[in-house]
């Protein structure tokens, strides 16, 4: 929670909740990062699902917008398709049947799997004064990676791992506090799609091509009774 918020809480005896009015806020534009691994080792313990459906749904559109040339896939379809009876687990998607069937009925060349988008900030430092004003600065950073299939080898490609970081500042001269959104998560997706497209492009010079872009998650480990 932040600083601010809890200062003016204790002093005037209100809840963060009710808190609105007055802050100038001057977020540093995050700076992103992007590494390969290209030694990627199939995992017997992920499964392919549709969600985050809104980060999914970015991805696509922003893909769409960089190469024309590269059709996405309805997520909830291709799941539908390569699973008819559920179970969703990346090794039974990668097994040559499975994927000799999904090409067939999708054309499809190329699976996507992005982990969930991870948004973490750092420890808050500066000061506050009840009545007179207050300052303060934080560390945001998201991260993100993705995986790219082929779907006629069902070997991967290479693994991006995409991250952004920026420094938000807050300026507050009342008693009151409001506070903005860091930008710190659109310069690691775009980097993310961008690189994904180049990675695409180096191995396959296709004009049009098909994909699909989905989520991965790791399986929870039952806990021994």
């Amino acid at each position: 929670m932040n600083l601010f918020l809890k200062a003016i809480a204790l002093v005037f005896g209100v809840g963060v909740s009710c808190l609105t009015g007055c802050a100038m806020t001057a977020p540093v534009e995050g700076k992103p990062e992007v590494t390969h691994d290209d030694t990627v080792a199939e995992s017997a313990d992920m499964l392919v699902t549709v969600g985050p459906r809104r980060l999914l749904e970015y991805l696509a559109k922003q893909m769409a917008a960089t190469d024309p040339g590269l059709e996405t896939i309805d997520a909830l379809l291709f799941r539908d398709a390569a699973f008819p009876e559920g179970g969703w687990h990346l090794q039974e998607l990668l097994n040559s049947d499975r994927r000799a069937n999904l090409i067939q009925q999708l054309q499809i060349d190329y699976l996507i799997l992005a982990t969930p988008l991870v948004y973490a900030v750092g420890d808050e430092t500066g000061f506050f004064v009840p009545l007179v004003a207050g300052a303060q600065s934080a560390l945001h950073k998201s991260s993100l990676s993705a995986t790219i299939y082929d779907m006629k080898t069902g070997a991967a490609l290479c693994r991006i791992d995409a991250t952004a970081k920026g420094l938000e500042r807050v300026f507050s001269y009342v008693i009151i506090f409001t506070g903005t959104t860091p930008h710190v998560v659109k310069p690691a997706l775009e980097a993310l799609v961008k690189d994904i497209v180049r990675t695409i492009r180096a191995a396959n010079q296709k004009p049009r091509m098909r994909i699909a872009i989905l989520a991965a998650e790791s399986i929870p480990q039952t806990q021994p009774k």
